[in-house]
């Protein structure tokens, strides 16, 4: 799976000034740390092949540092109902994880 899009707030999260700078990537180029890169992969490759939405926090090590994401990916389908690829919404959530962790 290769980006085709994002926006701003994601690039900055891992390290790029704008979304051009991953498009065309995988989530294994865009992430030193690769126990990330693969539980990443691993819930893209269950929204592609299962055609199931999922929702999640995914945490992970980024160029910016550590970071906790509550995502949501949803495949997307062709006028016949075959999966062409995925989307997702995410929402860094790190520091409200902090602040419960604190309390």
């Amino acid at each position: 799976g290769k980006y085709l899009g994002g926006n701003l707030n994601q690039a900055k999260n891992l390290g790029f000034k704008s979304p051009d700078e991953f498009i065309g990537k995988t989530i294994y180029e865009l992430l030193e740390d690769k126990n990330s890169a693969q539980r990443i992969d691993d819930i893209d490759t269950m929204v592609m092949n299962q055609g199931i939405t999922v929702i999640e926090e995914e945490k992970m090590h980024t160029p910016t540092g550590e970071k906790v994401f509550s995502s949501q990916k949803a495949p997307i389908y062709d006028e016949q109902n075959n999966i062409i690829g995925m989307i997702g919404f995410s929402m860094d959530v790190s520091e409200i994880k902090e602040r419960e962790e604190l309390a």
